[in-house]
C-alpha cells in the first residue's frame, strides 16, 4: 500500500470496471440506497452552507456514537453536495460538486503512476493472482 500512496494506479481496463462505482455518483448513490436502515430514523437538521450553496442536513446518530450526515442541494436539483461520518469506525468527509459538467483528464506524469499490471504478473490488476501465494 505504501508503494501506491499519492500515486495514480494504471490497471487493465476490465479491473477499472470493477471499480467504476467510486467514480460514477450515481452509482455510489444507488450503492448507498441499498442498505435503507441507514436512512430510517434520519432528521432533518440545521440549514448549512456548502461551497456558498444553500444546504439542507439530514442527520442519523448510529450505535457506536457515528453520526451521519448528508448534506442536500436546497436550490435547483436536489444533488448530494456532502456527506460526513463522525465517529464509529469509518470517520470521514465526502464532498461532491460539478455536477452535469464535462470531465477534463489530463494524463499524470509518469513517475507518479503504479502500474498493477507489472507489479505481480499479468493478473495482478483483476485480483486473479499473479504474486507468490497464487
Amino acid at each position: 500500500m505504501e508503494l501506491m500512496k499519492g500515486r495514480w494506479l494504471k490497471m487493465p481496463a476490465e479491473s477499472a470496471g470493477e471499480m467504476g462505482g467510486a467514480c460514477d455518483v450515481k452509482t455510489m448513490i444507488n450503492d448507498m440506497d441499498n442498505e435503507k436502515s441507514d436512512r430510517q430514523g434520519m432528521t432533518k437538521g440545521p440549514d448549512a452552507d456548502v461551497n456558498g450553496q444553500p444546504a439542507v442536513t439530514l442527520v442519523k446518530k448510529k450505535t457506536g456514537g457515528e453520526t451521519l450526515t448528508m448534506y442536500v442541494a436546497k436550490e435547483g436539483k436536489p444533488y448530494l453536495l456532502k456527506v460526513v461520518v463522525v465517529g464509529g469506525d469509518e470517520p470521514g468527509t465526502m464532498t461532491f460538486s460539478d455536477y452535469d459538467k464535462p470531465v477534463k483528464v489530463t494524463d499524470p506524469p509518469a513517475d507518479q503512476v503504479v502500474d498493477l499490471d507489472k507489479l505481480g504478473g499479468a493478473d495482478a490488476g483483476t485480483g486473479t493472482g499473479g504474486g507468490p501465494d497464487a
